[in-house]
């Protein structure tokens, strides 16, 4: 008998505490999985509240420049339109950043506004060739497209002003709208 307690009491008390021992670093490492996710959790959060304040400055930039867009247009003080420049880097930078983070309406609010803005800086540069390329010579004809040209820029700069507004007044702060003048 005395040889059951010499041999099978620590088998058993053994046995015992590495079962308990496996739960309990299980336990202790599913915890500290949890504290990590939690505290990455509060990093991609910071992170995504940053980059969209970045892409909403961005977007605000583009809606003040599209604005001056049809300021310039109506005034005709530069033909040329070349105090104009419009911000699409900080867009490219983020997009992808911004695409994994945001909410479905995000991106496609956001995404839309900066097709719109692409598609108002190729027209902008469209118009400052042809308004370069202007001669004399070319007749009424030239005058008359470059003048089709310029009425069609400011249906797009209205397009992304508007498109603008929506963006900021959803998703910007009180400062933000106030530099649009919401």
């Amino acid at each position: 008998m005395d040889w059951y307690k010499d041999f099978l009491f620590p088998i058993a008390v053994n046995v015992i505490g590495v079962f308990v021992g496996v739960v309990l670093a299980l336990w202790i490492n599913r915890r500290s999985q949890q504290f990590a996710d939690v505290r990455e959790k509060k990093r991609l959060s910071e992170e995504f509240a940053d980059l969209r304040e970045v892409v909403l400055s961005s977007v605000i930039k583009d809606t003040v420049e599209a604005m001056r867009v049809k300021s310039t247009l109506a005034s005709n003080t530069d033909p040329f339109l070349l105090g104009i420049f419009l911000e699409l880097a900080v867009w490219e930078a983020a997009h992808s950043q911004f695409v994994r983070f945001a909410p479905l309406e995000d991106r496609i609010l956001f995404s839309r506004f900066f097709d719109q803005v692409r598609r108002l800086a190729r027209l902008l540069d469209f118009y400052r060739k042809l308004r370069s390329n202007q001669r004399p010579e070319l007749g009424a004809a030239a005058c008359d497209t470059a003048n089709d040209v310029a009425k069609y820029l400011v249906e797009v700069a209205e397009d992304v002003r508007l498109d603008g507004v929506i963006v900021v007044s959803d998703h910007g702060d009180q400062t933000q709208k106030r530099l649009l003048g919401l």
